[in-house]
Parts: C-alpha cells; structure tokens; sequence
C-alpha cells in the first residue's frame, strides 16, 4: 500500500472539518447579514436584550471568544512576522465567530492535518524537547486559571438570573419564531465558536474517545462555562508540571505527560 493510499483517510478526516467549518462560518455570516439588513447593528443591543437567555449567550460567546484570542494570540508565537494572526486574534472573534471559523479552516488545510493546526507542539514534546521550566510559567499559569474562575463565576450568575425571569422554553419560542433576527445571530455565533472549541478539545484530547465526547457535548448543552473549566484544568497542569501554559494550550494532554516522563528520566 503506499503512502497516499495510507494517508487518505486523514485527509478525508481533515478536509471534512475545513468544510464543515467554512460551510458553519457561511451560516453565521447568513445569520449576520440577515440581522443587519433588517436592522441597523446599533440597534442588536436593544434586541438581544427582548431576551434574558440571549443576554447570557451573548456573554457567555464573548467568554468563549476570549478563549479563542488567547489561543490564536499565542498559536503562531511571539514573532513580529505574525502581526496580522495577532491582530486578527484581537478583533474578528469579538466581531463574530464566522471569521474565526474561516480562519481555523484556513489553517487546517494549510498543515493538510488537523493536529498539526490546532496543537502543533505535540510534534516537539512527543520527541521529547520538554520546554525550560520558570517561574514565570507558574505566574502566568495562575492568571490563566483566576481569569478562567472568574468567568466561569460569572456565568453562572448570568444564567441564575436568566433563569429568573425566563424560562429556557421560551427563550427557544422567540428563536424559532424568527422574529428577531439578532437573537438568532446571537445564538448561531454562539454554536460557531462552540464548535471550534469542541473539535480543538477532541483534538487535544487524542481523538474521539468517551473522555472528549463528553467534554464536546458537556461544551454544547453547558457552553462556555465548559470550555472555563477546561481551561482550569490546562491551566492546573501547566502548574503541576512547571510547564508553559502555552505548550499546554498548543500540545496534546498525552504528549505532555510523555515529555514529562521523558524529562523525569533523562540523568543529570
């Protein structure tokens, strides 16, 4: 068998997730120019505010999007070629989702391989090139984990108050009907960033497995209070093994422990 016949079905894996991301991004950007054609932008706030559950996903996807520029910050390092990644990184996933799916996609099929786009220091740290160990990884670290805490504190009080005032069935009722298109903006954007992080969490995770699907369907039954917790936990690992929380945020759980087992072996 050769290497193409091999390699087939992982590109088939990973031009399938390309796909089902842009054609994701082309609904949010539907959804987004349906709202805008019907009513001007500045008036989204006041319409997503008709609904105490749109309120909640609106900031809950604006948590999720401070995950995503977290990531797409650090994803392409610190150098200055990557300035338009880090301004992208900044703007689009707090404009909407759509254009950080397309992004996503773009990088998927520029690697031809899902992990190397989403997690590219698996490679490194499954060859055992563990990164230097400082205290400014554990100071780091510790931000990340109180800034996950804390939003994860705040959702939870945005969705009790939610709860309050409207039931979720009702919530539902005014989407379906349709007759506010922001809301529906609001909720698809949502889902589009629920879905980049559920593929980058199964992805992370070693594939799919009973531990990844439930964190993907726990993500979208919960949203981003999930990706709050899991970010926690990065955050709590990269703590536990003296280790930047960017090599956390970019590697697979599994091939950080086994660099860690490496390191842990190697003689002084």
């Amino acid at each position: 068998m050769d290497s193409t016949t091999a390699t087939s079905p992982s590109l088939i894996k990973t031009y399938s997730i390309a796909a089902l991301l842009f054609i994701a991004s082309f609904a949010v950007l539907f959804a987004y120019t349906s709202a805008a054609l019907e009513t001007s932008l500045l008036n989204a706030p006041q319409d997503i505010s008709q609904s105490g559950w749109a309120v909640v996903i609106f900031f809950d996807a604006s948590f999720g999007a401070v995950f995503a520029v977290y990531y797409l910050f650090v994803r392409n390092g610190p150098s200055v070629a990557c300035i338009p990644a880090k301004l992208f990184a900044f703007l689009w996933p707090f404009i909407s989702n759509f254009a950080l799916l397309w992004y996503v996609a773009y990088m998927i099929l520029l690697h031809k391989d899902l992990r190397s786009a989403l997690i590219p220091y698996s490679t490194a740290e499954a060859n055992g090139q563990v990164p230097m160990r400082t205290q400014r990884n554990r100071r780091t670290a510790q931000i990340v984990a109180s800034i996950a805490s804390f939003l994860f504190f705040v959702i939870v009080v945005l969705d009790i108050n939610a709860m309050r005032y409207e039931s979720f069935s009702t919530a539902w009722t005014k989407l379906l009907s349709n007759q506010n298109k922001w809301i529906t903006f609001t909720y698809a954007d949502s889902l589009a960033g629920l879905l980049f992080t559920a593929i980058y969490i199964i992805e992370r995770e070693g594939g799919p497995s009973p531990t990844s699907v439930l964190w993907a369907v726990a993500l979208l039954v919960l949203g981003n209070a999930v990706t709050c917790v899991y970010v926690f936990l990065m955050a709590l690992q990269a703590i536990s093994e003296d280790v930047p929380i960017t090599h956390v945020l970019l590697s697979s759980r599994k091939t950080i422990a086994m660099a860690q087992l490496m390191d842990e072996q190697t003689p002084l």
